[in-house]
């Protein structure tokens, strides 16, 4: 069996003129969930969890991680899917709430 991990979302960030909106993630892609929540983390560190929006600062992020199992069975693929929401970063509750709303 192959397990993969991968989330998209929207992250929070701080925009240039002094306000703050969302944009759409990068996909992220790892083995395992552990591995793929430090990446997530990383980029919402250096800013790079957007995918070219440019905010000033990322605050957080809404993630839907989304565990694939494949298998062949007598020459047949078989997948199964699960996913989560997971939050990361330093939100308010107001700006959970946004993120909910958004995505």
């Amino acid at each position: 069996m192959n397990t993969t991990f991968s989330a998209s979302g929207i992250v929070l960030g701080n925009t240039w003129d002094g306000g703050s909106g969302g944009y759409n993630t990068v996909q992220i892609t790892a083995d395992t969930k552990e591995e793929l929540l430090k990446i997530a983390n990383e980029k919402l560190n250096d800013g790079s969890l957007d995918s070219g929006m440019g905010f000033q600062r990322l605050i957080g992020a809404k993630l839907m991680i989304t565990k694939t199992e494949t298998i062949v069975f007598e020459g047949k693929l078989f997948t199964h899917q699960e996913s989560e929401i997971e939050m990361i970063g330093d939100l308010t509750d107001s700006q959970i709430d946004f993120l909910h709303d958004c995505y």
